[in-house]
């Protein structure tokens, strides 16, 4: 019996021993298994991260676009409100400095740039009305007629304009003609626009042309002249000796002469009134450098007067005792 168990107790050894080699076989192959897993997976890894790794490359890389910005939206609030538009009161009370000679171009300005085209003629008139003592006569004519150039192509402003000087005598008349200021203030380019005006709609029309024509040869300014026949091109023969015969009389200068001469004036012209011829009057006027620019310009030094008892150019020049003049004349042909 005790036999039976020693063995029993070893065959239980045995199998213990069996069991735990069997286990340790086991474990060792999942061991080995895993590790050739693990080892596998991290190769693959490593492959992957290899093939990730970007390429390097000396081209440098291009910076990513930016984002579109967004949409601004307005509020009500954000829009900004019309600027109220100025009443005549205030507008007045902002140039009231400015009335004065030196003052005129920035009214001028001032009514161009802010003054509504609504508002503009009642402006004008208040201005002319309120400041009657400050502004001159050539004060008014250049502000009015810069409006009407600078509104040339909107004839109802325009026309509007011509009637403020229609209708006031302090501007439309005075010593100087309209036209003439036109000129010297070099509002040249609305001259032809005010002319036709009048013809078209003043019936007492003064006539503004011949009146300004007359006014600059009897002062002999010659670039008026010039200018005035370039936008009125109004002279023929007959008004060029007749501008002739009235710059001669007012025995004023001699730059006109020429001028006159070149659009057909009659250097030999004698007015049927005095029998005077215009080499005569010159004579009689005593004006040496007159006489030498109506020989230089082709004038008969021998013609003489229809009247017997006005005689030749010379025998004038010896009654008057005008011996320069005399011996000038003989020495260009000139005789009893």
């Amino acid at each position: 019996m005790k036999k039976i168990k020693n063995y029993d107790i070893a065959i239980l050894l045995f199998s213990l021993l069996v069991f735990s080699l069997g286990i340790g076989w086991i474990y060792s192959k999942s061991s080995t298994s895993n590790d050739k897993k693990a080892s596998k997976t991290k190769q693959d890894k490593t492959s992957q991260k290899k093939e990730e790794q970007p390429i390097k490359t000396t081209v440098k890389v291009a910076p990513k676009a930016p984002e579109p910005p967004k949409e601004i939206i307005f509020k009500k609030s954000d829009i900004p409100k019309k600027e109220k538009l100025l009443t005549i009161a205030e507008m007045m009370d902002y140039i009231q400095e400015w009335a004065s000679e030196s003052g005129v171009p920035k009214i001028i300005t001032f009514l161009k740039s802010v003054c509504p085209k609504d508002k503009l003629i009642e402006m004008v008139n208040e201005i002319i009305k309120k400041h009657a003592q400050e502004l001159t006569r050539k004060n008014k004519i250049k502000l009015i007629l810069s409006l009407a150039n600078f509104y040339t192509k909107d004839k109802n402003i325009q026309n509007k304009l011509f009637e403020i000087i229609s209708q006031d005598e302090t501007v439309e008349q005075g010593d100087t003609p309209l036209v003439f200021i036109a000129v010297q203030l070099e509002e040249i380019e609305v001259i032809p626009d005010m002319i036709n005006w009048y013809k078209a709609n003043v019936k007492r029309r003064p006539d503004l042309e011949k009146r300004t024509f007359e006014y600059a040869a009897k002062r002999d300014y010659v670039k008026a002249l010039k200018k005035l026949q370039e936008k009125l091109p109004i002279i023929d023969k007959a008004y060029a000796t007749k501008l002739l015969w009235i710059l001669i009389q007012s025995n004023s200068g001699k730059k006109s002469i020429e001028f006159l001469k070149n659009l057909g004036a009659d250097v030999n012209y004698q007015d049927p009134k005095t029998k005077f011829t215009i080499l005569i009057q010159a004579i009689k006027n005593k004006n040496l450098a007159v006489v030498k620019e109506l020989v230089r310009l082709g004038v008969d030094v021998t013609k003489p007067s229809d009247n017997k008892a006005v005689g030749y150019p010379v025998q004038n020049a010896r009654e008057l005792e005008l011996t320069d003049i005399e011996m000038f004349l003989r020495s260009a042909g000139a005789k009893d």
